[in-house]
């Protein structure tokens, strides 16, 4: 019954598609066929076709990613601040595995890490991972005030956070050598881990068009 009421959408765009009068076909469906209603699905459709409680009904055409958008956005902004805290996590640790590495390893007779081009290199991803820390925490510190600026905050974090990522699990692997491609070292593990969590909630070329645009740039 449910794919009776949508199969004519199927091959209209979703911006063409009356979510609102969709959404009031599966109720009427669901209530004919005497179907229990999760709590989640009720919550939505007093959203979709109330105001304040009001009952009145609106438009089924109403355009709903104008009432939706304001919510969806503070959610999923604390999902970016949320994934660039579990980034800057994943780039320390790494961080920390490379340095460990530079003062331990001996060739030619010293250890790496007194090599005046490897020193810069982790010297550049230590300034990184600061700069990448002062986002993050200004972003949840906004979080917890509801602060006016999360969506800036949270685009910054995400897309600083990315750029050290990104820079760090390359570094991780190149610094470490053969050691660095083997499947028994974890490097592979980060990087991938790495380029999943860039991808998620927006890249750093998304966030920083959206940090420019509210901005005001």
């Amino acid at each position: 019954a449910a794919r009776a009421v949508c199969e004519p959408y199927f091959t209209r765009p979703l911006s063409e598609v009356p979510l609102g009068e969709v959404l009031g076909k599966l109720f009427r469906t669901a209530q004919r066929h005497q179907l229990t209603l999760q709590p989640q699905l009720i919550l939505l459709q007093k959203t979709l076709f109330n105001i304040e409680g009001v009952g009145r009904q609106l438009d089924p055409r109403l355009d709903i990613w104008a009432v939706a958008q304001p919510v969806l956005e503070k959610i999923l902004d604390r999902a970016r601040i949320g994934i660039a805290a579990e980034m800057l996590g994943t780039a320390c640790q790494a961080f920390d595995m490379t340095l460990d590495y530079l003062k331990t390893r001996v060739q030619f007779g010293k250890v790496i890490g007194s090599f005046q081009a490897l020193g810069h290199r982790a010297a550049a991803m230590y300034s990184l991972m600061e700069q990448s820390r002062s986002c993050v925490e200004a972003a949840l510190q906004a979080v917890d005030a509801d602060a006016d600026n999360v969506p800036e905050l949270a685009s910054l974090a995400k897309c600083q956070v990315g750029k050290f990522l990104f820079a760090m699990s390359n570094e991780l692997i190149q610094i470490h050598g053969g050691i660095g491609m083997t499947d028994e070292f974890d490097a592979g593990l980060y990087l991938k881990r790495a380029r999943v969590l860039e991808a998620s909630f927006g890249n750093r070329a998304y966030h920083r068009d959206r940090y420019a645009r509210l901005m005001g740039f």
